[in-house]
C-alpha cells in the first residue's frame, strides 16, 4: 500500500511538472506572436498613419495571419503545397486591410507589401 502511494504521489508531481512546462511553451508562443504582432503593426503605423480604429482592425488581422501563418507551416511537409497555402493567407490578409485604408494608404501598403516580399525572397 504504501509503496502505491508513493507511486501516485510521484506520478502527481511528474504530470504537474510535465502540463506546467507545456503551458509555459504556449505562453511563450504566445508572447512571441504577440511581439511579432505589435512590430509589424507599429512599421505599418507609422508608415500609412491610421487612425486608432484602423490600427485595432489591422493588429486583429495581423495576429490572425501570423498564426495562421505558423499553423500552416506546423500543418504542410510538401513545399509546393505549403507555398500555395502560404500565398493563400497572404492574399486574404492584404484583402482584408485594403479594405480598411483608403486611396494613399493602399499605394503606400502595396509598396510596403512589395518591399517586405522582396526581402523575404533575398533570405531565401
Amino acid at each position: 500500500m504504501k509503496k502505491h502511494l508513493l507511486l501516485l504521489a510521484f506520478t502527481l508531481v511528474l504530470s504537474t511538472v510535465g502540463f506546467a512546462n507545456g503551458t509555459v511553451d504556449q505562453k511563450r508562443f504566445d508572447a512571441t506572436l504577440d511581439q511579432q504582432v505589435r512590430v509589424e503593426v507599429r512599421q505599418l503605423q507609422e508608415l500609412l498613419r491610421f487612425n486608432e480604429f484602423e490600427y485595432i482592425q489591422i493588429k486583429k488581422l495581423t495576429a490572425a495571419e501570423l498564426a495562421d501563418l505558423q499553423a500552416a507551416k506546423q500543418t504542410y511537409t510538401d513545399a509546393a503545397e505549403l507555398h500555395i497555402q502560404l500565398q493563400q493567407i497572404r492574399d486574404a490578409y492584404t484583402a482584408k486591410v485594403s479594405a480598411l485604408l483608403n486611396d494613399s494608404q493602399k499605394k503606400a501598403f502595396s509598396a510596403y507589401l512589395a518591399a517586405t516580399q522582396a526581402n523575404l525572397l533575398a533570405i531565401q
